[in-house]
């Protein structure tokens, strides 16, 4: 169980299910603070992906959003952490990725998981209900950003605006560059250490 800022709010977040030898493992990572660095000038639905432990929903409670896992712990870690600050677990809708994703969406938040084919189809659901409108923002460790991951952006919706490039430092093991457009034929280039969304 730890501490963290998200939102310029308190948060104390734990892994879950709870394990002694994990307790110094924490349970938000660096690409849930990008990506709270990107909502605060928009309004509106809000769908959150794959939210491991719940630090988005937790810190977007007050957006009412709608958080799509296809893990029924996550779901459960989510629901713990919210209890663990007080939040009312019906601020937060959960649903499975199966399920159909509601319309219009203002805001989508990707954390990008390591398993391709969900994302793939999680992009795929997407292309369903997005606008010219909707804002889609994804982010990941760098070790999961490959050239697979940022074709499956390329392929599916034109709507994807923004993919976090990834620097990675002995200091700070995760630090985000971004947002930058993410075009159809967008490649991942690495240099001196620097991953970046680069276009033709």
């Amino acid at each position: 169980m730890s501490q963290v800022e998200l939102n310029g709010e308190l948060f104390t977040l734990e892994r879950f299910p709870p394990n002694a030898e994990e307790e110094a493992l924490q349970a938000w990572e660096a690409a849930d603070e990008y990506l709270l660095q990107q909502v605060n000038d928009v309004d509106g639905l809000t769908l959150i992906f794959n939210d491991g432990f719940g630090a988005l929903s937790c810190a977007l409670a007050e957006r009412n959003p709608v958080s799509i896992n296809d893990s029924f712990i996550s779901e459960l870690a989510t629901r713990h952490n919210l209890r663990m600050n007080g939040i009312d677990e019906e601020s937060v809708r959960f649903q499975d990725s199966l399920s159909p994703l509601p319309a219009a969406p203002a805001l989508v938040l990707i954390k990008v998981p390591k398993q391709l084919a969900l994302l793939e189809q999680q992009l795929r659901a997407l292309r369903e209900v997005v606008t010219p409108e909707t804002r889609i923002i994804a982010a990941a460790k760098a070790r999961d950003v490959h050239n697979s991951t940022l074709a499956l952006f390329g392929k599916n919706p034109r709507h994807y605006h923004h993919l976090a490039g990834v620097e990675k430092s002995a200091s700070d093991p995760l630090r985000f560059h971004g947002p930058q457009a993410c075009r159809c034929a967008a490649n991942l280039q690495l240099e001196a250490g620097r991953y970046a969304v680069d276009h033709p």
